[in-house]
Order: structure tokens, then sequence, then C-alpha cells
């Protein structure tokens, strides 16, 4: 372990990929406690989160051009990689040399950054020159991708293919990082302690241009869903519900945005009373619901056994929404549609959450108590002893029993015919195997929680 001794304060980098704005806001606490700091990414986000740097301006090109030459074994990718992977060492080491603190995100390494390779040797290195490096996991980067609804239609080979993938990245990373920052739901590959995603909070401040305001009576609620991908999203499950809500005569205005920039998402939602998020989800309060509770706009989010989830966390890291299985959902927009003001309490306590404990400044302050290790009990998760999460993202009840089932039927086939033990192919402990299995013995669409969670 390498933690931050110094009595300055440390120089932090931070990349070397954007995660929905997570680290443009977290680059904004830093500035705001005075903390020298840098972002750096190889490519420019499609949505355009930081200004292009001049090394960015300069990179971005030679790999794009790199990427654009479909052939292997032509002499220009060739030239092309060789430059880039020295380019990719000058460029880190021209940052260890200047920063103390580096803080990495969704897998990235600056060991393959420019050339799509990963194999981490940089940590390694950073370790010997008295680096602090902190690991942040964003969710698919390490959910195990059996309970992951963008890979439901995969074959169990490939699916086998994409864990051994997520383990060996997740090893090398906890073989040397510092901390390892994860939620408890998708760190069920992990095999050491880390510290809890809600502990350290998700940074965002927005801008005032807009005051949201409660509509008149008469006047039609406004409900916005916005799915980066509807089918993991639930989104034909919302647009039945919003139709079934209609029939019963609620008066109500639903706006649908799909894959739009986050500016334009970010003006509905100053306009909007209720965000409805996802169907399937493993998280409270995701970037899109973080965003609604600073603007005070409650947001109605479901998933599979969201009490079990609630149970791997902290009380006091849980923020307020309004929570319950996918077949609540009708039910829970019901509420809030006809109780003003219990949908405008949902909105303030979830808005004042945000806004103090995840204010960008709060998280840059935690990410300093990283760095230092000064690190409270209650913050750490251990997937060895804690209770696990099994019910997966972005998976209706029925497809995720069915994908589950289908692969540790292919686990047990591979370790009857020789080859890797079920434990090895899933990437998991015997604790959450036995998790794993109980989960495929019990309702496929069980009883869960319909109101809000408590706020500590």
């Amino acid at each position: 372990m390498a933690f931050y001794t110094k009595k300055r304060q440390p120089r932090i980098f931070m990349g070397l990929s954007e995660v929905a704005g997570y680290y443009r806001h977290l680059k904004a606490g830093f500035d705001a406690l005075g903390v020298p700091n840098t972002f750096f990414e190889p490519v420019p986000h499609k949505f355009a989160y930081h200004k292009p740097s001049a090394l960015q301006q300069w990179v971005a090109p030679i790999i794009l051009r790199s990427d654009a030459i479909k052939k292997k074994k032509s002499v220009e990718r060739s030239y092309l990689r060789l430059l880039l992977t020295a380019l990719q060492w000058l460029v880190f080491a021209y940052m260890a040399l200047t920063h103390d603190v580096f803080i990495y995100g969704y897998r990235t390494t600056f060991d393959g950054a420019f050339v799509g390779k990963r194999r981490y040797r940089d940590i390694a290195l950073l370790k010997a020159w008295g680096k602090t490096v902190i690991y942040v996991f964003h969710g698919s980067d390490a959910r195990p991708p059996y309970l992951n609804g963008n890979y439901q239609d995969d074959t169990p080979e490939t699916l086998a293919i994409r864990t051994q993938d997520r383990v060996a990245s997740i090893t090398a990373i906890e073989r040397t990082a510092d901390v390892v920052v994860n939620h408890p739901p998708t760190s069920l590959l992990h095999k050491k302690p880390v510290v809890q995603w809600s502990a350290v909070g998700i940074p965002f401040s927005g801008e005032e241009s807009v005051s949201t305001q409660s509509p008149a009576a008469g006047d039609p609620v406004r409900i916005l869903h916005a799915p980066s991908i509807q089918k993991t999203k639930g989104t034909p499950a919302v647009r039945a519900a919003i139709e079934t809500l209609k029939t019963e005569g609620h008066a109500i205005d639903f706006v649908e945005l799909v894959n739009v920039p986050n500016h334009q998402v970010i003006s509905y939602l100053q306009k909007t009373d209720i965000l409805v998020d996802e169907l399937y989800s493993d998280t409270f309060l995701a970037g899109l619901a973080t965003e609604a509770a600073y603007y005070g706009v409650p947001t109605v989010v479901c998933g599979l056994e969201h009490d079990l989830m609630a149970a791997t966390m902290t009380p006091s890291f849980i923020p307020p929404a309004m929570t319950g299985p996918p077949d609540a959902l009708v039910d829970n927009l019901h509420a809030l549609i006809s109780d003003a003001p219990r949908r405008k309490a949902l909105g303030l306590s979830a808005q004042q959450y945000v806004r103090q404990q995840w204010a960008p400044a709060a998280v840059a302050q935690r990410f300093l108590r990283l760095c230092r290790n000064d690190i409270p009990a209650e913050w750490w998760y251990d997937p060895n002893t804690d209770t696990p999460y099994v019910g997966g993202w972005g998976l209706a009840a029925p497809d995720r029993h069915s994908v589950l089932t289908n692969h540790m039927h292919y686990a047990q086939q591979l370790a009857a015919q020789g080859g890797p033990s079920v434990l090895t192919t899933l990437g998991v402990n015997a604790p959450i195997f036995a998790a794993l299995q109980a989960s495929l013995q019990t309702n496929a669409s069980p009883s869960l929680v319909q109101e809000p969670l408590p706020v500590a």
C-alpha cells in the first residue's frame, strides 16, 4: 500500500474514460477545494463532457485513424500502433512525474489506453514509484455478464469468456490498487473488500436556469423516461404502465427521450414532475436519477429483490426513491400522481440528500480521505462475508432465471468434463454461488419493497 501522507494537497490524475459526467463533476469538486487535478481521456466522449485538451487534440486523430484501418496487417496500421504505444508510455511517464494520486475509472489503464489492449502494468510501476492508486467501477465493468441484460442473448460460452475477462481485470486491479470503489450489488466477482460506491457518492451539480414547479390542479403530471437502451431499461413496460394510468383517468404528459445528449435531458428534467428511471435496476439512484434528485424530481425505480439489495448497503448510504418490483410500477406511479404533497416531499428529500451528500466538493473530500487511508469502517463492503445481492440488472425475472439457469448448467457441464470448476466459470466464491442457487429456487417475481426506503 502507498497511501498519500504528505502535508500538501495531492496532485490528482483522473482518467482514462468519462462515465456519464462523473469525472467532470469530480474535477469540479477538486477545483472547489483547491486541489490540483487533471482529467485526461485519449478520445473525446460523444457527449463532450470535457473541453478537449491540447494533448487529446493531438493524440485522438491518430487513435481514430488507427481504429479506422480494418486490415490488421496493414503497414500503416502497424506503424500507427507502434507510434501510439510509444506515445501512451510517454504520456504515462509525464503524468506519473507530475501527479501523486491516480483515480482510474471503468477498468481503464495507460497500458493499452491508446491501442485498446488492457494489461495494467502501469499500476505496478505507479506503486513502485510510491503513487496512490484508486479504481472506481461503474456497473457493467464489474457486474457478472450472466446478470447483465446487455448480454442476455449471448451463448453460455460467450458469457463465460466475458466473465473471465471481467475477473482477469478485477484481479489485476485488486492485486496492486490501494483502494477499489464499487457498488455492493456489482461486486460479486471481487475477492477483496471494496469501498461502497454510495459511501463516496455520485458527484453532480447543475445549473439553476429553470425552477421546477408542481402542476396546477387539473394540469397533467409530467413524467419523463430517458432510456439509453430501451429493452434493458424496461421501456415497453413503462409505456404500458403509462397507458394503463391514462385509461384510469389520470392526466399525464409523458415524455420519452432515447439516447439524447445530456444537456437535453437536463432541460427536460427541470420541467418534470416524476422520473421513471429503470425497471430492472441494481441501484436506487443511478446517474440520471441523481440528476433528477438535484432538481427535486422524485424517481420511480424498479428492480428484482430491492429489499435484499438494501441489505448489502449501509443504511445511511441509501438515497431516497420510490422503489419496488417491476409489477409495482403502476401502483407506485399512481401513488405519486395522486398525492402531490407526497410527490413533493420525496423530491425534496432526494434533493437534500444529493445536494448535501453528493455535492462535488463533498465527494472530492471523500476521495481525499481515500488517498490518506482515512476510511471509516461503515464505508466497506466485503464480498467474502457480507450479504450478496444477485438480482442483476436489465433482466426481467423470467429472463434472468433462464439466462442464469443455462449458464450454471453450462458451468456444471464444463466441470464434469474436467474443465474449470463451477466457481471458476462463474467467477464467484462459495457463499455467492449458494445465493445464486437459492435465487433460482424462489418465485421468479417475488413480492418486494413497494414503499420508499427510509433515509438516515
